[in-house]
């Protein structure tokens, strides 16, 4: 089953759509793995806030 979402002009193209396949598999696995990566990303400077003072880390801004 296709879609099409993406029209393209007929006078310079083939085809004037743009077919797209949409998979439920494939857009769950691009979800977990943003989310995954998206956590990750935050490990590192949670980590480094976690060594600060509070106090220093305000007073010197």
């Amino acid at each position: 089953e296709k879609y099409k979402f993406i029209d393209l002009p007929g006078d310079v193209y083939y085809i004037t759509t743009l077919p797209v396949r949409l998979v439920a598999s494939d857009v769950l696995l691009i979800a977990v793995a943003a989310l995954v990566i998206c956590f990750l990303a935050t490990l590192y400077p949670a980590h480094q806030a976690s060594k600060l003072n509070p106090v220093e880390a305000i007073r010197h801004g």
